[in-house]
């Protein structure tokens, strides 16, 4: 496969990815009733820092709210990681790939941007929000069942998913780190401290996994298995190590299908091993902040050597 090509797989696949993120973000933050806390201004800032908007935003509004906020996040113009900008740059990259991609595949994702130019062009009523954020939210599941279910597990799935991973991946480490002091302590995150309680139930529906995580624990929410569940846990598809096993998995079909060996499988097999590794030494607890930072920069590691050995800029 040329490079190029594969540079375009990947980045739609990351642009998508991160469009979902963003999503999960939105309603999280909606659904904690942030408009009820003492703090509103504070949570909304934590979103945007999140994104890594907060200076964009900065210099388009003088407050922060609930009503600016999502409409910045959603559709703004001058905010290149607006939801509407985001679908925007994948359904650019997978016009080019078109040939690619099966026609369900294609048709979904322009299907998702027609969904969002309908719904963006002006700013979202605060009472419509949940409406508009679940339309979307269904138009990418069907985007999601398209990749899944018609696409040939060759190495256009494997590029595809490499990009998915590797954003999936750094969101729960951004998310985690923003809230690591939770992490702490584990004793001390009591379920029945209802400050804590909201704390944490942010960070499992900012990444989806609310209803996976309660599966497994019958709603109790523990700090130290609520770490578990996002780092550790093979099962569940936001945390690190499914992440990154899955990673490992893409980079070594990649290997066969072109014959080669790449550091960037061997990079990836490393994470992965010293994810499991640094869980089990139960070094978390000393060592969370500085895990996750190296986690992160790790990825963008991992990042700019499959962007080298598989040729994305020639």
């Amino acid at each position: 496969m040329l490079g190029r090509l594969a540079n375009n797989l990947f980045w739609m696949a990351r642009y998508l990815e991160r469009a979902e993120n963003s999503i999960d973000l939105i309603e999280s933050r909606v659904k904690s009733n942030v408009s009820e806390s003492d703090k509103p201004q504070e949570e909304w800032n934590e979103v945007l820092e999140l994104v890594h908007q907060k200076k964009n935003y900065d210099s388009l509004y003088e407050i922060i709210n609930q009503e600016y906020v999502t409409n910045f996040l959603l559709g703004a113009k001058r905010n290149d990681a607006s939801i509407l900008n985001l679908i925007g740059h994948a359904r650019q990259n997978s016009r080019i790939v078109r040939t690619a991609l099966t026609k369900e595949v294609w048709q979904s994702i322009n299907e998702l941007w027609l969904c969002l130019q309908s719904s963006l062009t002006a700013n979202v009523n605060q009472f419509d929000l949940p409406q508009i954020l679940a339309k979307v939210r269904q138009n990418n599941l069907m985007l999601r069942g398209a990749l899944d279910s018609t696409m040939l597990r060759n190495d256009i799935f494997n590029f595809i998913n490499l990009g998915i991973l590797i954003e999936r991946s750094t969101n729960t480490a951004r998310i985690l780190r923003a809230k690591y002091y939770l992490f702490l302590t584990p004793t001390s995150a009591s379920h029945d401290d209802n400050g804590v309680k909201s704390q944490l139930d942010f960070v499992l529906s900012s990444l989806g996994s609310t209803r996976s995580y309660n599966w497994l624990n019958r709603g109790h929410l523990d700090a130290s298995k609520i770490l578990h569940f996002l780092v550790a846990d093979t099962r569940a598809p936001k945390s690190l190590c499914y992440c990154y096993k899955n990673i490992f998995s893409h980079l070594v079909e990649l290997e066969e299908d072109y014959g080669n060996n790449y550091d960037s499988r061997k990079t990836a097999e490393g994470t992965f091993k010293n994810l499991s590794m640094y869980y089990m030494k139960e070094k978390m607890e000393n060592g969370l902040l500085g895990f996750l930072n190296d986690f992160i920069r790790n990825n963008v590691t991992l990042n700019n050597l499959i962007e080298s050995e598989f040729n994305f800029n020639t």
